[in-house]
């Protein structure tokens, strides 16, 4: 007849059973927030928790002062920032995905009066963020559209990006609600040349096309002029989209010499014309190439 385990068996499966607590005790602890190096730590992000990827830093070394606009130097202005690391102050767009308007380089440590130039504009709200550079030393790596796969990602502090809105006062040519409006629907692109479905605008104002590149236009392929009216399927020659995927259409309002479209590439805070404004928003939709 079999009697239960022996004595020593029991002994040794308590002991095993002891041991195995420990691990597993040990490997569920998390590391105190201490110990994680200044602007070392990597947050997932993408996940269906909603969490950002980004660069774990503290208030005690990673700090941004409020941005405000600057129109002579054609961007924003930052008093002082506090970087962990060598890295970024990006200008983004709130349009999804948030592409980069414009980005300066910052060094570790403390940083006086920062400027940012924007190179590009798609609204009069943008969002101001402090990103730490780690791939190639002084270029840019981050792609608004796959942000977890970025190299240059935000600093992120308690678990939020280290990041201000700012509106830019002053920017845009502000009209009545629904007096400006323009409408396209989708595959309305057909031998070079885009209809717009509709379009109403208070004066004499511009249609442009532009190139859509990392989430912001970038680059002029199509522009017609139109007096004060409203219009149904009005056509605008479009050329030179390249590997542009999609397009943005903007009305902008003809403020400077009338019939002279007076954008400045790379400068949009500079230019005479500028975007028609409703209810705080530019007129503009985007449209997808192919």
């Amino acid at each position: 007849m079999k009697t239960g385990p022996t004595r020593s068996r029991l002994a040794f499966w308590a002991l095993a059973a002891l041991v195995a607590g420990l691990v597993l005790t040990a490997g569920c602890t998390a590391a105190p927030a201490s110990q994680t190096p200044p602007g070392g730590g990597m947050m997932g992000g993408g996940g269906s928790e909603g969490m950002v990827a980004g660069v774990i830093a503290t208030s005690r070394d990673a700090a941004m002062g409020t941005p405000r606009l600057d129109l002579g130097s054609g961007g924003i202005r930052v008093d002082r920032v506090l970087a962990p690391d060598d890295g970024w102050v990006l200008v983004r767009s709130t349009v999804p995905p948030g592409g980069v308007l414009g980005a300066t380089r910052v060094r570790r440590g403390e940083n006086l009066d920062v400027k940012v130039r924007l190179d590009a504009l798609d609204g009069i709200d943008v969002r101001v963020a402090l990103h730490v550079d780690r791939g190639q030393r002084g270029l840019l790596e981050f792609d608004p559209a796959r942000p977890d796969r970025a190299l240059d990602r935000p600093v992120l502090i308690d678990g939020r990006a280290l990041e201000s809105p700012l509106r830019l006062e002053g920017y845009g040519a502000h009209a009545l609600p629904n007096s400006a409006l323009v409408m396209v629907e989708a595959g309305r692109i057909r031998g070079g040349v885009l209809t717009a479905d509709y379009l109403i605008v208070p004066g004499p104002s511009w249609v442009v096309v532009d190139a859509v590149e990392g989430g912001v236009p970038v680059r002029r392929v199509g522009l017609v002029s139109r007096p004060a009216g409203e219009w149904h399927e009005l056509t605008v020659p479009v050329s030179g989209i390249g590997s542009a995927t999609e397009l943005a259409v903007t009305v902008y309002a003809d403020r400077g010499a009338v019939g002279t479209f007076e954008r400045r590439d790379r400068d949009p805070l500079g230019s005479a014309d500028q975007p028609w404004v409703c209810a705080d928003v530019v007129v503009s939709t985007r449209v997808t190439v192919r």
